[in-house]
């Protein structure tokens, strides 16, 4: 919630944009959801894309740390 309120959006467009809930569970009407990305510039759609990536990336060097800190663990175990 917290990050939908810092991008200003409500909560509920949050969770549709991440797609935990669908449009039509938060109550917009069909096909919203493609109108508000129509609306966007090319310009704005790759900044938009940019800004996944680079959080999708963070996300990915996380698991891969975590993924190599359980693999020493386990040497170590034997």
């Amino acid at each position: 919630m917290a990050t939908a309120l810092a991008a200003g959006v409500s909560p509920a467009g949050g969770l549709v944009a991440t797609g935990v809930i669908t449009e039509e569970e938060a109550g917009w009407p069909p096909g919203a959801r493609q109108a508000a990305l129509d609306s966007l510039s090319d310009g704005e759609l790759t900044v938009l894309a940019g800004d996944r990536l680079q959080a999708l990336g963070k996300v990915l060097r996380r698991q891969e740390q975590d993924q190599a800190q359980t693999e020493k663990i386990w040497e170590n175990l034997g």
